[in-house]
């Protein structure tokens, strides 16, 4: 978008960075407004970890500067490469990114976007304090170079551009979410999710390969957490609603939300001096920059412009929690604070599964099993957008099919991993439903026929090196049956270190203290499934109004 000198102003006593526009810029009355525009909300902006723009001056000769706080260090680029395996460990980059959440969650307040969020654009100085530069100047630049240009548009950098944001739709508080999750996972694996090939087509339509699958790839050793890890892939969920609404949530998913966390000064060796100093390499402007500088703060000779802020609001920012589209057959409620909802009422986004089994039809998920048309035995849909280890899960459920002796069931699978059993999924954890009275309930592993671990309206504590199925426990329930065959029915499933619970409607159906460490699923997954059990069957399974909130580590 242009190059940079660093001046002194003589006003201010303090070394400034002078930021020059590309000249076409100035000669084309909508770019000019377009620019001057963000300018001048950009510079209502005032946060300790944003870069702060003092000024936008024009001549006559076409030169167009911005005059911005000065940034003595270097931004996560360039110091990611002096990092072992050329990647930060997540223990180094925590307290930058709280710092990073801090500032956009202020600059989101103030209705304002960056859309052009990337490590290179995330400073370091001296004290080791991040700055997040170019608050929406070089989108907006960008973007009126592309129309004076006629070039394709190249508003903010691809690889870190949301589905949305590429095709031109109106930037949202969830494209810069987007692009947080493509600066961290590039930051935690030494390389963006996209980065080769047709990328456009790669962000509007493949799913990114996991955290923990890139650097098996790369050979390095995975020091990832799973919330982190799961974090990254839920900002980068193709469908916006299906990211975290606002960036408090991406704080509190990473345990980053307590109070501001210092990180240690860095040592950078004594600059040159400062005046005259080019930051980027430029060919034309000589030492007029200094001149420029110096009549830049005085006002000689040239334009300022210091516009207010319009009231109008000219981004959409979602209020927080957004619900997903009103399914009134299911009863869908608003999304509570704090829960991410995880289906969005109008497609599988976000979610794999047979097509042949599982459709969205008036905002329910069906998942149909017919044994008669050669249907699998099982199948699963399982949730492709990431999420933390722990969690409180909510949904709806109904279980209408036609259970011949009994065979059917439902199925809501978590804590899996990406491995098979028995060529499905491993679900983990199972909250079952069947035909049977005492089966309504259980909390299962998966296996053959779904091993109970906990009876319903059992309490189930597993020692390490224990028997875990339950077996020899009794089937007689302690509790009636809180399952209403052929209505819609609330769970709720909370797995938080070694204790995991289910309940269904208001009512707790198993409790578990799992303390075998080496065998208790620790998985990220979430898995909605079915299950007939002979040539007979038909079985239907439906699911709504799913959210998920992340839970700390206990």
């Amino acid at each position: 978008m242009g190059v940079v000198w660093l001046a002194t102003d003589t006003q201010l006593r303090e070394e400034v960075a002078l930021k020059f526009l590309p000249p076409e810029i100035r000669g084309d009355s909508v770019a000019l407004d377009s620019v001057r525009h963000e300018a001048a909300r950009s510079r209502q902006l005032s946060h300790p970890n944003i870069v702060r723009i003092h000024d936008l001056h024009g001549d006559d000769d076409g030169t167009l500067l911005l005059s911005m706080e000065f940034v003595d260090g270097k931004n996560l680029n360039d110091l990611r490469l002096e990092q072992p395996g050329r990647r930060f460990a997540w223990t180094t980059l925590a307290p930058w990114v709280k710092q990073l959440c801090d500032a956009l969650d202020y600059a989101h307040g103030e209705r304002l976007i960056h859309r052009d969020l990337k490590p290179a654009n995330l400073m370091v100085d001296v004290r080791g304090r991040l700055k997040l530069a170019d608050f929406g100047i070089a989108a907006t630049a960008a973007d009126s170079m592309s129309r004076v240009s006629l070039r394709q548009p190249t508003s903010g950098t691809l690889m870190y551009m949301s589905p949305q944001q590429l095709d031109g739709r109106s930037p949202r508080a969830t494209d810069d979410i987007y692009s947080l999750g493509t600066t961290l996972y590039d930051l935690l694996t030494g390389r963006p999710p996209f980065q080769s090939g047709d990328i456009p087509f790669q962000i509007r339509q493949l799913p990114p390969e996991p955290i923990q699958d890139r650097l098996a790839e790369l050979g390095i050793q995975d020091d990832v957490p799973p919330a982190v890890a799961a974090l990254v892939m839920s900002c980068l969920a193709k469908d916006p609603d299906q990211r975290p609404q606002h960036v408090r949530a991406v704080a509190e998913w990473l345990g980053l939300s307590g109070g501001t966390e210092s990180h240690p000064a860095r040592e950078i060796p004594p600059r040159e001096p400062a005046l005259g100093r080019r930051l980027p390499r430029m060919a034309w402007i000589g030492g007029l920059a200094v001149v420029l500088a110096v009549a830049a703060a005085l006002g000689v000779g040239l334009e300022p412009w210091r516009a207010k802020v319009p009231r109008g609001v000219s981004v959409s920012v979602p209020p927080t929690g957004s619900p997903p589209a009103s399914l009134p057959e299911s009863g869908i409620s608003p999304v509570e604070p704090g829960f991410l909802p995880i289906f969005n009422g109008r497609d599988l986004s976000g979610w794999s599964g047979d097509s042949r089994i599982w459709s969205v039809n008036d905002g329910v998920l069906d998942g149909s099993l017919d044994a008669a048309k050669g249907h699998p035995e099982r199948s699963y849909l399982v949730w492709t957008n990431g999420m933390s280890p722990d969690f409180e899960l909510r949904l709806r459920f109904r279980f209408t099919s036609e259970l011949r002796g009994g065979r059917g069931t439902l199925l809501v699978g978590f804590r899996g991993s990406a491995r098979t059993v028995s060529g499905v999924p491993d679900a983990g954890y199972l909250f079952k439903v069947s035909g049977v009275n005492w089966g309504r309930g259980a909390l299962c592993r998966e296996g053959a026929q779904y091993p109970p671990l906990v009876w319903r309206g059992q309490k189930r504590t597993i020692k390490p090196g224990e028997e875990r199925d339950a077996v020899r426990l009794t089937r007689s329930p302690s509790v009636p049956d809180p399952v209403r065959l052929g209505e819609w029915n609330d769970l709720v499933v909370r797995a938080q270190g070694e204790r995991v619970s289910t309940e269904v409607n208001g009512v707790i159906t198993a409790e578990l203290l799992d303390e075998d460490v080496k065998n208790r699923p620790s998985g990220a997954f979430i898995m909605l499934g079915a299950r007939h059990g002979g040539k007979s069957d038909q079985v239907q399974v439906q699911f709504t109004n799913l959210r998920l909130k992340p839970l700390s580590p206990p």
